[in-house]
């Protein structure tokens, strides 16, 4: 994740072909494990835990396509599915503390991705409709 800001993205004509790297199922983050449990088009719900241990959070993600880019060392990273980055969290992202909870504020999101861009809802607000409910 911290990878990405060493990238130079290449020319739109280079992105746009080629096939797109799907996002890990299971990776480890600042000392947790994430394992991919739900998934439906672009949204996706991880369990965060410690190794070995139970989940202890779920994150809610909205997966963005990154262009293909150069990495250091003239190294060629593919179009790629990535999960939001720290500074996105609450607008891409969303941690959760119950999995039941997750899923559905992932459904809610869908939904409001379904909507035609003019008629969503703002992602803080409709994050408190949706606490509002429990």
């Amino acid at each position: 994740m911290i990878f990405e800001l060493f990238l130079n993205t290449l020319p739109q004509t280079q992105t746009e072909k080629g096939p797109i790297r799907p996002l890990r199922g299971r990776d480890t983050y600042a000392g947790h494990e994430l394992q991919q449990i739900w998934r439906k088009d672009n949204v996706a719900v991880f369990a965060r835990s410690f190794p070995g241990k139970p989940p202890h959070e779920y994150e809610v993600i909205i997966i963005r396509i990154l262009p293909a880019a150069l990495a250091p060392g003239d190294i060629i990273v593919p179009r790629r599915e990535a999960y939001p980055s720290s500074d996105r969290w609450g607008e891409l992202g969303w941690s959760i503390p119950k999995l039941d909870l997750a899923i559905a504020w992932a459904e809610m999101v869908l939904v409001n991705l379904g909507q035609p861009e003019k008629e969503r809802s703002a992602w803080p607000e409709l994050f408190s409709r949706f606490k509002a409910k429990l």
